[in-house]
């Protein structure tokens, strides 16, 4: 039932077109069995293939490679335009294996795996990880604690909990140090109060006489140290009992004491205020790639704006102006061209400030946060998305620019080899890329609704409506620019999956959970197919 309510929402038809991205990742259910997921992306939204039960199987890239060639074959090798998978050494194997059997699919990493392990580069730097260590300390005393908790809560103006690191999400330790600098007037407010004040510790008195006994013990006339009485043995016990009472409260009031020093410590707030501005645009990079927005021919474009920020923060001036224009042109697409821009949308951190505060050499940490970049781009960048950068109508009017990245070229004309199989298709490809390059032919300059339109429709709806007489390299844009740039459908059937397959379901089969999961992704289909519609 569910396969024909598929077919009617157009899902077969959106892949013959536009084509399918296929992401694998692995997962341990509730019984802890291995599973190797498949999940099939369009136009249409994601959807849930199959989780294969890998229990007594290495996942070697050859095993690997032996349950994705099954899975292609039974989707057909011709509706798949892309492989996606983590960047793991043995996934990536088994990606390029997959590329030499069928050439016209192309492996890519996964962009949020790919960004967060950017983002877990920074956090190992000592600076970087001195300064979370720092915020985590005094997060976790709060979170911990239910006075604290409850205090925070009463005086809050910003109404948003503290948050703690996680394992399993992306950049989690960045987000818990920036929640805390939200909440920075509120945690000083607390450590202030009449309640964090009467868990202090409170200042010893100072007598004259020292209180204790003595520390000799008490001898026989002949010398020997004669034997503790049963009684005396006793109240030594409940003595150190005592004692060791009053020092568990004593350390938890000096715990007490330290979480307040440090909150009201200025360095340390500038220190995380430092490390959240530097970090922000690697989040608001890594939330757009775990979106389900097609952006994947705006990633290129944004990661190499991410090196610009590095060197703006080093002090060069061209590179402020750069993040100036490309922050403002941002805002005003986002919130209108009426936005008047402030001078704290557009600020931008000093490393040499900072370095002098950490007692750095200069330059550190432009060199450490530029080969970061630079190791992850690198992992990252295929020749598709080049090819997706070159086709997007936004960056239209920087193609003389682009045309001499040589990185970029060489990537776009790889993506149209894969898509010739004969030197006539080849060549014709050519010809109409001219003709967009140039603006001539059905892109010609003087069609004002057609460029107009390019300023406000994603790139792959624009092709779709206007490049119509361009056969060839209008169904390489449409496959092209249609293509997701992470597993992260997949992360979400594992969260249905968890949510079918949890502990009071726990006896399932992985074959019954499959077909539960499976039904229920679909369904989500349905109903995101059907208020599509209803909104018209």
């Amino acid at each position: 039932m569910v396969e024909g309510l598929i077919d009617k929402a157009g899902i077969p038809d959106s892949m013959s077109k536009f084509g399918m991205v296929v992401t694998s990742d692995g997962w341990d259910d509730t019984n802890h069995r291995p599973l190797l997921g498949f999940c099939g992306v369009t136009l249409r939204g994601s959807r849930f293939l199959c989780a294969i039960n890998t229990e007594g199987h290495a996942k070697t890239s050859d095993y690997l490679l032996q349950e994705t060639i099954a899975m292609v074959q039974k989707i057909g090798a011709s509706n798949i335009k892309a492989f996606i998978t983590d960047s793991a050494s043995n996934a990536k194997a088994c990606g390029k294996a997959l590329e030499a059997k069928y050439p016209h699919i192309i492996w890519m990493p996964c962009a949020v795996h790919c960004i967060d392990l950017l983002l877990e580069d920074i956090g190992k730097l000592d600076w970087a990880a001195e300064i979370i260590e720092e915020g985590k300390d005094v997060v976790k005393y709060f979170k911990a604690h239910q006075w604290t908790l409850g205090e925070l809560r009463q005086i809050s103006k910003v109404k948003l909990e503290l948050l703690l690191p996680g394992d399993t999400r992306f950049g989690t330790e960045f987000l818990m140090v920036s929640r805390a600098v939200e909440k920075r007037d509120d945690l000083q407010a607390t450590v202030r109060s009449d309640v964090w004040t009467a868990h202090m510790p409170k200042p010893k008195k100072v007598g004259a006489r020292q209180s204790g006994a003595s520390a000799n013990a008490s001898t026989s006339k002949a010398g020997r140290q004669s034997k503790p009485s049963q009684k005396a043995a006793q109240a030594a016990n409940v003595e150190a009992a005592v004692l060791q009472e009053k020092s568990a409260a004593q350390k938890a009031a000096d715990q007490v004491k330290d979480v307040h020093d440090a909150v009201l410590d200025e360095e340390m707030w500038v220190k995380m205020e430092f490390l959240v501005d530097v970090c922000k645009p690697i989040i608001m990079l890594l939330r757009f790639c775990d979106s389900d927005a097609l952006g994947i021919s705006k990633l290129y474009y944004r990661c190499s704006m991410l090196q610009t920020w590095i060197k703006a923060c080093n002090g060069d001036k061209e590179s402020i102006a750069a993040i100036d224009e490309y922050r403002t042109s941002m805002l005003k697409a986002e919130k209108g061209e009426k936005y008047v821009v402030s001078e704290s949308d557009l600020f931008v951190p000093s490393f040499e400030d900072m370095e002098k505060m950490l007692k750095l050499q200069p330059g550190t940490i432009n060199k450490q946060l530029m080969g970061i970049v630079r190791k992850r781009w690198d992992m990252l960048h295929t020749p598709l998305h080049a090819a997706a950068y070159v086709l997007d109508l936004e960056y239209h009017g920087q193609l003389d620019e682009i045309c001499n990245n040589e990185e970029v070229m060489s990537g776009f004309e790889e993506v149209l080899k894969k898509y010739a199989s004969t030197v006539a298709e080849e060549l014709e490809l050519r010809q109409e890329w001219s003709a967009y390059q140039h603006k001539e032919g059905v892109f010609c300059g003087t069609n004002e609704l057609m460029w107009t339109a390019a300023r406000t429709m994603p790139a792959h709806k624009w092709w779709y409506e206007f490049a119509r007489g361009s056969k060839k390299l209008r169904a390489v844009a449409l496959r092209v620019l249609s293509t997701c740039m992470s597993s992260g459908g997949l992360e979400r059937s594992w969260s249905n999956f968890d949510f079918i397959h949890n502990d009071k379901r726990n006896k399932l089969t992985p074959q019954r959970a499959n077909a539960l999961v499976s039904i229920f992704s679909d369904m989500k289909l349905m109903r995101a197919k059907a208020r599509s519609a209803s909104q018209g």
